[in-house]
């Protein structure tokens, strides 16, 4: 999962980044002390964790604007129960890491699920249409081996492909492959 991390404290958001990448197992594509859309949007993340230090009025006023120039799902880690009508979601900043990684990876990810906007969103422009088909089949119950032999291809195709779908899924495991596929029904289609 890509995240771009965004805290005014630059020792904060480094050592934030820092946990992400080497606790969490985050890919962090960027991080910065101020919001820069452009900037957020060229490093293409899945989620953008802002700190609540960095929320001034034109951030605030940034992120409630429809359509909302980053289409990156936003986290914020603060206390003001206000932030949440423009977060995807707020972490109270007392909670462990373990917490928040946990947060993070059931967030649904742009293109997975439903849009913001609530009218579901298509699965395929995230996923090849060789991941759609090994989704479904790790869905179904069957192992890479059992795959590969079904789709004519080598079995560390497959394993990189799972690969490959649990990155761009968000997801650690096949069961969380079984829970997104069940989810999305543009995914299955």
């Amino acid at each position: 999962m890509r995240v771009f991390v965004l805290c005014a404290n630059h020792v904060l958001g480094e050592g934030l980044a820092s946990l992400l990448k080497h606790a969490g197992g985050y890919d962090v594509v960027g991080r910065d002390i101020r919001l820069v859309p452009e900037d957020v949007q060229h490093s293409s993340p899945d989620i953008v964790l802002l700190t609540e230090d960095c929320l001034t009025d034109e951030v605030r006023t940034l992120l409630a604007t429809q359509p909302r120039p980053i289409q990156s799902r936003i986290v914020i880690i603060g206390r003001d129960p206000s932030v949440a009508t423009f977060a995807d979601a707020v972490i109270e900043p007392s909670l462990g890491s373990g917490e928040l990684f946990s947060r993070l990876r059931t967030l649904p990810l742009p293109g997975v699920g439903a849009s913001r906007n609530g009218s579901g969103s298509d699965e395929g422009s995230r996923l090849s249409p060789r991941e759609k088909d090994v989704a479904r089949l790790v869905a179904n119950g069957l192992s890479n081996r059992q795959i590969a032999e079904k789709l004519g291809v080598q079995e560390q195709s497959i394993k990189n492909c799972v690969s490959s779908l649990m990155s761009k899924l968000g997801v650690e495991n096949r069961v969380q492959i079984l829970l997104r596929v069940q989810e999305s029904g543009a995914l299955v289609d």
